[in-house]
């Protein structure tokens, strides 16, 4: 991107055209102290991957309602996880190992709440999930359901 090029997104545009997700991701997804290259298709798999988390939390809201599970997302528990999470946000900032966490985990949910099995792994993962995503700052917009909505959706 170049300014003489005419080819430049400010800031405040690109938050109102992609959201605040897509770009934290694409700064904690490098190093911090090297250039990012941006390019439009990479742009484009951080929207699908922002996306892919949206649908996953919506899902597992869905999930913990259906199974009338309250309370997990404000339970810490200090996992492995969590263990890692700090050793390599304290190793030199290293975000690309945290984000390579939390696709780990991703995948791990979604694989379990279409197996529809809760045990303590998958609420551990839960919570990993939670703490991975407050502790890089990422901010979901949910719907919060009413109970004949949710109702609806279940039959």
């Amino acid at each position: 991107m170049s300014k003489s090029l005419g080819n430049v997104i400010l800031a405040k545009h690109f938050h109102q055209k992609y959201g605040s997700n897509v770009l934290r991701y694409l700064v904690l997804n490098s190093r911090y102290n090297q250039v990012i290259n941006l390019s439009e298709e990479l742009i484009q798999q951080v929207v699908k991957y922002v996306q892919k988390i949206t649908n996953l939390l919506k899902k597992l809201n869905f999930y913990l309602y259906q199974k009338n599970i309250t309370g997990i997302r404000k339970k810490f528990i200090k996992t492995e996880t969590y263990r890692e999470v700090i050793q390599h946000l304290s190793n030199n900032l290293n975000t690309i190992r945290v984000l390579y966490l939390l696709e780990k985990n991703v995948n791990f949910l979604n694989k379990s709440i279409t197996e529809d099995k809760f045990t303590v792994e998958l609420e551990e993962k839960i919570s990993d999930l939670y703490f991975i995503l407050n502790i890089l700052g990422f901010k979901f917009d949910l719907p919060n359901y009413d109970f004949s909505t949710k109702l609806l959706i279940s039959q």
